[in-house]
């Protein structure tokens, strides 16, 4: 074998030489890349983590403001003692007596009650929470083709609030109709007046 000279063994070293320089090179491309890639996912890990703790789903204004809204609006249609609202451990409960959406035994709005409810509807629709719309009765059993007991008249009356809702524009997969008859009154049902106050329909913003 003919031995190597000078001039072949320096093209050897330099192109050595430029193979490392471009592996090198190869190298620090990447670790670059890797680090801007890591950058981004640390940005979505951010993002994502804001979304989950409820960061993308703030509410327009704060519960206070809404029981405000909603006292003021008792007054403007002067339903003082028709309507009461307050904070509760699950959230807000709106309570509105029977008389003022409903006749005795009935599960049709009436036309007085839509100017409330549409208000109500539009706050509503301002917060991203579920509501739990509750019909209750007094305990004066009902016996009606259409009612055989309070379970269907007080499940038929929050179904009608709820279909009223869905009508204005709050999405269906945040409500919820529940009839609860006589279970939970208010008052004793021992007189027509605390009668009146257990015959009602709980508008519930839940927000845990």
């Amino acid at each position: 074998m003919k031995p190597m000279q000078g001039d072949d063994r320096e093209d050897w070293q330099l192109s050595y030489g430029d193979m490392v320089t471009l592996l090198l090179t190869f190298f620090v491309v990447v670790v670059a890349m890797s680090q801007v890639n890591l950058g981004v996912l640390e940005e979505i890990g951010a993002s994502m983590r804001q979304a989950i703790r409820g960061g993308e789903l703030r509410p327009r204004y704060s519960l206070s403001e809404l029981v405000e809204d909603v006292k003021r609006m008792i007054e403007e249609e002067e339903l003082q003692g028709q309507v009461d609202v307050g904070i509760t451990p699950q959230g807000i409960a709106i309570n509105l007596k029977g008389a003022v959406l409903f006749d005795l035994g009935s599960a049709e709005l009436k036309p007085q009650a839509f100017p409330l409810l549409t208000k109500l509807a539009g706050k509503l629709k301002a917060l991203p929470y579920r509501v739990s719309v509750e019909g209750h009765t007094d305990d004066l059993p009902i016996h009606t083709q259409r009612f055989p007991s309070n379970w269907e008249l007080s499940a038929a009356r929050a179904a009608s609030v709820v279909r009223f809702f869905i009508q204005q524009g709050i999405p269906k997969e945040r409500l919820q109709a529940v009839g609860l008859a006589d279970t939970q009154p208010r008052a004793p049902n021992t007189s027509p007046e605390d009668r009146a106050k257990n015959r009602r329909v709980v508008i519930q913003l839940l927000t845990l």
